[in-house]
């Protein structure tokens, strides 16, 4: 597991898997063996992650790979765990890392001058980065107004939706419970959870059962409940738009009709009784703990986000109150599931050189070696 240790949290917090996705051309030299040629005298430079919550040693078997084949050592910084000051104490005082990993606080970062342009430095020697993005690369331009790179993405430059999370989900043992049927709308989903309750209102230790549950207190409304209401109303999730792919016409997606009918929905699942009174003050750990007990029929989120309390269920041997994921919709004679439509490069949050790097042009080299298959080998599959 030593070999390993940096390895998982490169990949889990800061470098993550989905940082880039293979080079494409395979067998091509200069991918596999790209760090051949490289300026490899010692450099250490400090990376902030805003994803990160405790201190990371580069000591390990691949850490010292990574040393020795780049002649680079990273020494990891991290805001204090729930701060979310970090980035903007870094801008009041001046002083930055080397490498930052911002997410939504990249913007503060550009408008301070505090990033640098990659333009310059992937034309003229970002053969990997070029290789893996393709003609996708526009797509790390910043904006239509500034549309320089700031920033090497950590979403994957090519996606393929195989296990989708569903649009809500339903645990197995109502499903069972209700003899399999077909579930295509919400108001089927409804009629489960509803006849499963009311033959089932506790759980075995006597625990009373909620039919759907939300965590809407904080940034998760949007997972659970703006994202919902329009992928159940047959909406792409493009953010907080609705965007027409065949003339191009972007609605903001909560005023559509379809849209208001899922939330017109949800108050009479709440008239109803069957919407958890807590989904919009309870905290994490108080939503997860409720699944985690087997007390919550359905769901309306994202497999990742409740995916600590499946695991757990797992663990107990509770199979049969895990959930399956169901891509049901307001109206199945209107609308379409689109879980699996291919949304081709996001850009997304990425990282950035900081304009006070000692030697921004071995940070860019770094960052275009994390794209070779050579080290995509080394942080994926170890030693």
């Amino acid at each position: 597991m030593k070999r390993k240790k940096v390895l998982t949290l490169l990949l889990a917090s800061v470098m993550t898997t989905s940082i880039f996705v293979g080079c494409g051309k395979k067998g091509n030299d200069s991918t596999n063996n790209a760090s051949e040629g490289m300026d490899k005298s010692p450099i250490t430079f400090t990376i902030f992650s805003t994803d990160l919550s405790e201190d990371i040693p580069f000591t390990d078997d691949v850490a010292k790979k990574i040393t020795e084949l780049t002649g680079v050592t990273l020494k990891f910084e991290h805001p204090v765990a729930g701060d979310n000051q970090a980035v903007p104490l870094m801008i009041a005082s001046g002083e930055y890392p080397d490498i930052i990993f911002a997410k939504g606080d990249t913007s503060k970062l550009v408008d301070a001058g505090a990033v640098i342009k990659l333009d310059d430095y992937i034309e003229e020697s970002g053969d990997n980065l070029k290789t893996l993005y393709g003609d996708q690369i526009n797509r790390l331009k910043y904006s239509n107004q500034d549309p320089s790179i700031y920033t090497v993405g950590t979403y994957g430059a090519v996606n393929k939706v195989f296990d989708p999370s569903g649009t809500m989900q339903l645990q197995h043992q109502a499903l069972k419970a209700a003899g399999y049927p077909e579930i295509k709308t919400i108001y089927d989903y409804e009629k489960v959870i509803k006849d499963y309750i009311a033959k089932n209102p506790t759980t075995e230790d006597g625990q009373k059962r909620i039919g759907l549950s939300l965590m809407a207190s904080d940034w998760r409304w949007l997972i659970t409940v703006g994202n919902i209401a329009s992928l159940a109303s047959g909406i792409p999730d493009d953010g907080q738009f609705a965007v027409n792919d065949e003339t191009g016409e972007v609605t903001y997606k909560f005023l559509l009709p379809e849209v208001k009918e899922y939330f017109k929905w949800l108050n009479h699942m709440n008239a109803e009784g069957l919407l958890d009174p807590e989904s919009f003050t309870q905290k994490e750990d108080t939503y997860k703990a409720k699944i985690a007990a087997g007390r919550v029929v359905g769901l309306s989120d994202a497999f990742w986000d409740y995916q600590s309390a499946a695991v757990s269920l797992v663990g107990e041997g509770k199979y049969d109150q895990t959930y399956a994921k169901l891509p049901v919709v307001v109206d199945a004679n209107k609308q379409k599931d689109q879980s699996l439509k291919d949304y081709g490069f996001s850009g997304g949050f990425g990282y950035a050189i900081s304009s006070s790097c000692k030697d921004p042009k071995r940070a860019f080299e770094f960052l275009d070696w994390i794209a070779s298959d050579e080290a995509q080998v080394l942080l994926n599959w170890g030693i």
